[in-house]
């Protein structure tokens, strides 16, 4: 092999290495920014996309609501997968404000079928949350006036 032939395949490898080498630079922080960015926000995308987003983007409509129970006779059981989830927000925000009376908030959702705790209604959502292997409800707190005082969702 030539001089010239060397000079030129060492050229070559050189300008692979530096192309390589600014691949590399790049690669390396991007994987820095998607560690830190993981660290610093990993438990809010996560809590984000499991636990808030089921429970929005979609407006509550009375029939909607209805229609995600199945009932055969006597019996009813609640679509699992999770038709009413995405109501939750437009509930909280729009309907179930603080200060509606009960009447009202069962004229829209009907009697809740749950047992009362401290005058609190239960009414299933579906599997929404988390990886959809747990039942989401819908808790409507009451005041001694029989108005509502909170709303909130919880799994179980």
């Amino acid at each position: 092999m030539s001089i010239e032939q060397r000079a030129t395949s060492t050229m070559k490898r050189n300008a692979m290495f530096a192309a390589f080498l600014k691949v590399g630079k790049w690669l390396f922080i991007a994987t820095l920014v998607a560690i830190a960015i993981t660290a610093f926000f990993g438990h809010r995308i996560t809590r984000f996309v499991f636990h808030e987003l089921p429970f929005m983007g979609t407006t509550f409509t009375k029939a909607e609501w209805k229609m995600a129970e199945q009932c055969t006779g006597q019996a009813c059981e609640l679509d699992t997968s999770c038709p009413r989830g995405g109501m939750f927000q437009d509930l909280q925000r729009n309907h179930l404000v603080a200060g509606t009376p009960r009447s009202m908030v069962e004229q829209k959702l009907g009697k809740s079928d749950a047992p009362e705790r401290n005058n609190c209604a239960i009414y299933p959502l579906g599997m929404c949350s988390g990886l959809g292997i747990d039942m989401d409800y819908l808790k409507i707190c009451y005041d001694n006036a029989n108005r509502v005082d909170s709303v909130s969702h919880y799994q179980s």
